[in-house]
């Protein structure tokens, strides 16, 4: 009995033990009862041992009373660990709260990790943008980027954010922008303030973008053009705000005025070549007329001083529309040899005539003659002549020099070598400021308050074209020295291209012959015709280039060849002078063509040998230039027909 009770007793101490090391490990080996646990294996061994030792041969009978006792006590531990289960259970789910609790808190300071790390790098990503945007809003050339607080009602005005370029724009510093936004506003021309305030409220309304272009009176005295783009929009406060942007369109504004002026400038040169082509064609029959009169008259007829006057007023006339084409056109130079010095004598006393200013002419008696279209010449003297005059409103004194000149020695800039004419215009006005100077022949420029900038530009531009050079000095409150070198006529100091080194008289004598004259004026028709007669030839004339071609095709067939053919180079509504020279020359390779026209700018003038013309004739032209150009195209074809060349 007593071993069944051991046995019996030693199988409870090891399950109370067993179930121990259970608990233990689910609540998480709590240390304290690891001691219980090798207390009760302890107790298992112990009872083991004793129940061995009663197994065995020989051993001692058990005692019973004891035996019953350690039973009793396996059964309590056993019964005690039973109960301290539900502790157990409450220690693992500690346990695992406070595990899963410190995961959380794991997970959250991952989280609250990345979240601060993104956010760092937001913050750096926004400082770099706003950097950028800095960076970009301060160099902005010509502008400055502005951000504007108009609070709830939109009637407030507050710099939130402005640009270092409200300094070049307004010149104030960002800070004084801040302070006061009026100071800005306030540079934006009364009558621009209105325009902006309008574009403001409009803009409002739509909740859309708005653009002006306003005129701003700097502190320094300076009026500029602006160009304000804005948008509005609202923040969650109510506030209204405005995002925009300043540029300076000062420059392209003036620039969009000249496109205007040199579009402007090229209608007028399309409606000023028409009145000057006209104009001319009149002028040929006053021109013509006037001197046929002079020719019947006697001279001590008491008409004729009237008419010589009238003679004069004409020429005067003739260059007035020479220099009408060249504003317009600018055209090229028809060259002819001319005497200088009676272009500078006339032009000058004709812009002088009835002023304060009196003229000072000295003119070299060996001046060379030049090779210059004489109408663009006399814009050059009337020019410079006009200016010195508006240099002196209170009168004065114009010194004009004319000389021979081998090379540009003394003058500003490269020097040029070879045979010149020099002229020298001095006046005793003003001056012209240092800065100016250099600008002084830059279309449009001009120092003063009345004029176009256009004089001195086209006066450079003529002389230019003719190969020849401009300087000017001046001296404030001195005056000013223009100084214009002009090629002399090579012809005058080469005799091997004079017509007598050819073989033909030096002095063509006077034509004669019969001349065919195509003009589509009724009075240039009939002036010319009589003009003709008077030089010693015969005239048919016909009004447009068909009928010039059946009239010299017939003469051909009859025996009775035209010696000369004069054609208008511009008819309208029919064949021009070009395309009757072109058939003409087809039929008849020896025909001797002379073109004429009232565009003294055109190019086929320039260049008549170029377009198959023997010669050119300028309208209005008078009777000994219509005398000379007849005499030369007759010798130059009488001169080919013996196999000689002849130069014009």
């Amino acid at each position: 009995m007593g071993l069944a009770i051991l046995a019996l007793s030693t199988l409870i101490q090891f399950s109370a033990a067993g179930l121990a090391v259970v608990l233990n490990r689910k609540a998480g080996r709590v240390g304290a009862f690891r001691v219980v646990v090798g207390a009760l294996i302890l107790m298992g061994i112990r009872r083991a041992i004793a129940l061995g030792g009663a197994l065995a041969p020989g051993g001692g009978a058990s005692d019973g009373v004891g035996e019953s006792v350690g039973l009793l006590t396996s059964c309590l531990a056993l019964a005690g660990v039973c109960l301290t289960r539900g502790l157990f259970d409450h220690l693992a789910r500690l346990r695992a709260d406070s595990q899963a609790e410190a995961a959380r808190r794991q997970r959250a300071e991952a989280d609250s990790g990345i979240f601060r790390r993104k956010a760092e790098e937001a913050t750096a990503r926004l400082r770099e943008s706003e950097l950028q945007l800095r960076f970009v809003s301060d160099n902005l050339p010509g502008g400055m980027v502005y951000q504007i607080d108009s609070g709830s009602d939109g009637r407030e005005r507050r710099f939130t954010y402005v640009s270092a370029g409200v300094r070049q724009l307004h010149e104030l510093s960002v800070e004084e922008a801040y302070a006061d936004p009026l100071r800005v506003y306030g540079q934006v021309c009364e009558e621009d303030r209105r325009l902006v305030a309008e574009r403001e409220r409009a803009a409002i309304r739509a909740m859309a973008p708005f653009a002006a272009e306003v005129q701003v009176n700097l502190p320094s005295g300076g009026t500029r053009s602006r160009l304000f783009a804005s948008a509005p929009r609202r923040l969650s406060n109510g506030h209204l705000v405005w995002d925009g942007i300043e540029l300076d369109i000062t420059e392209r504004r003036t620039a969009e005025e000249e496109r205007q002026r040199i579009r402007t400038l090229e209608g007028l040169g399309t409606v000023a070549g028409g009145v000057a082509h006209d104009f001319n064609n009149l002028l040929t029959g006053v021109f013509g007329n006037i001197e046929l009169a002079k020719l019947e008259l006697p001279p001590d007829h008491p008409a004729l001083a009237s008419l010589t006057a009238a003679h004069q007023a004409m020429e005067n006339a003739r260059h007035l529309t020479t220099r009408l084409l060249t504003f317009a056109k600018g055209g090229h130079p028809v060259l002819q040899t001319v005497d200088i010095r009676r272009v500078i004598r006339d032009t000058v006393a004709f812009d002088l005539a009835g002023t304060p200013v009196a003229a000072h002419v000295d003119l070299a008696d060996d001046l060379w003659p030049v090779k210059a279209d004489a109408g663009q010449l006399a814009q050059v003297v009337s020019n410079l002549t006009i200016n010195a005059k508006e240099a002196m409103p209170g009168g004065g004194n114009l010194h004009v020099r004319a000389e021979n000149a081998h090379d540009t020695v003394g003058m500003a800039g490269p020097e040029h070598r070879g045979r010149f004419v020099k002229v020298t215009f001095r006046d005793e006005g003003v001056g012209i400021p240092p800065p100016a100077v250099e600008r002084i022949f830059e279309p449009y420029f001009t120092t003063k308050e009345t004029g176009n900038g256009l004089g001195l530009a086209i006066t450079h531009r003529i002389v230019t074209r003719h190969g020849g050079h401009i300087f000017v000095n001046s001296t404030p409150d001195v005056g000013t020295v223009f100084t214009v070198f002009l090629p002399a006529a090579e012809g005058a100091t080469e005799p091997s291209q004079s017509l007598g080194g050819l073989g033909c008289p030096e002095e063509p004598p006077r034509p004669s012959g019969h001349v065919l004259l195509m003009d589509d004026e009724e009075v240039v028709r009939a002036a010319a015709s009589r003009m003709l007669e008077q030089t010693g030839c015969t005239a048919e004339t016909v009004a447009n280039g068909r009928e010039a071609v059946r009239r010299y095709s017939a003469a051909m067939r009859d025996g009775g060849r035209f010696d000369v053919v004069i054609l208008d180079l511009t008819v309208r509504g029919g064949m021009g002078g070009k395309e009757t020279a072109r058939e003409l020359l087809a039929a008849d390779p020896g025909a001797t063509i002379i073109v004429s026209s009232g565009y003294a700018s055109d190019s086929v003038l320039a260049d008549p040998a170029a377009y198959g013309f023997a010669g050119g004739l300028v309208k209005p032209f008078q009777l000994r230039e219509l005398e000379a150009t007849l005499a030369r195209a007759m010798q130059t074809r009488r001169c080919a027909a013996a196999g000689r060349t002849v130069s014009g």
